[in-house]
């Protein structure tokens, strides 16, 4: 019928701005002044106080950044991540175990699946667009040779292999000892900045001013995007997307 409504399938996730952050800062150049002879080194002094602000941020937007990972295992007491059960890395031959797993899922995930993404629809994740996150333990037996192995790529390009490995200390949680890894689409991770501003504010009276950097960002994930994560939690079923 050329002239039936054929309405697209189409599902809506809305990602709010959830974290407005300032950090405040004063200087007063007079006193600060006094402690040095000259003036080059007062400026670079003042050029690292700065730079400790932006420090700030960072650290912050790690640790936020981090926080979605546990968030997506744990809130409302649900497992959003399509679950696969590995042992645990201790040695090179339990690291190769692991780089089999991922190796294979990786592949898996290059064709059309409603399996590996929490809101069950129906897609795909080139290689290109994989990135794998692992913890300094599991990297600890991971050299290039076997994330080359993991994702099937040349072992003569270490640079493109690291460009889709990120390392953390931990996977927001420090206690999380059982998982070794997870493989998600670069779409997993949904994080914009919706407003990086410096204001200053000077004090006449007293000679000091204050600056304050106001950072607003949206920090979130996509249920859409395909998310494995590789644990040693026994899972029931890895095919049925969470292991419940």
């Amino acid at each position: 019928d050329v002239f039936a409504v054929n309405k697209p399938d189409v599902k809506v996730r809305f990602h709010i701005v959830n974290s407005q952050l300032v950090y405040p800062i004063s200087i007063s150049k007079v006193n600060i002044l006094q402690a040095f002879n000259n003036l080059p080194a007062f400026e670079d002094f003042l050029s690292k106080v700065f730079e400790s602000v932006y420090a700030s941020a960072n650290l912050d937007e790690y640790l936020q950044t981090k926080q979605l990972i546990q968030f997506y295992a744990t809130n409302d007491s649900i497992n959003r991540f399509f679950d696969v059960q590995v042992s645990a890395v201790s040695d090179e031959a339990t690291a190769k175990a692991l780089a089999t797993k991922i190796r294979a899922y990786s592949n898996k995930l290059e064709f059309m699946s409603n399996k590996y993404n929490y809101a069950g629809v129906t897609t795909h994740t080139p290689k290109e667009d994989q990135v794998l996150l692992i913890n300094t333990d599991t990297e600890a037996y991971m050299d290039v040779n076997v994330l080359a192995y993991a994702f099937n790529m040349e072992k003569a390009d270490p640079a493109a292999i690291v460009s889709k490995v990120v390392t953390l200390d931990d996977f927001g949680d420090e206690n999380d000892t059982a998982t070794q890894a997870i493989l998600v689409d670069r779409d997993w991770f949904m994080i914009y900045s919706q407003l990086y501003q410096m204001e200053e504010q000077n004090n006449a009276l007293h000679l000091y001013f204050n600056r304050f950097l106001h950072i607003w960002k949206v920090y979130s994930t996509s249920e859409f995007a395909n998310a494995v994560r590789f644990t040693t939690t026994p899972v029931v079923n890895e095919e049925s997307g969470t292991g419940e």
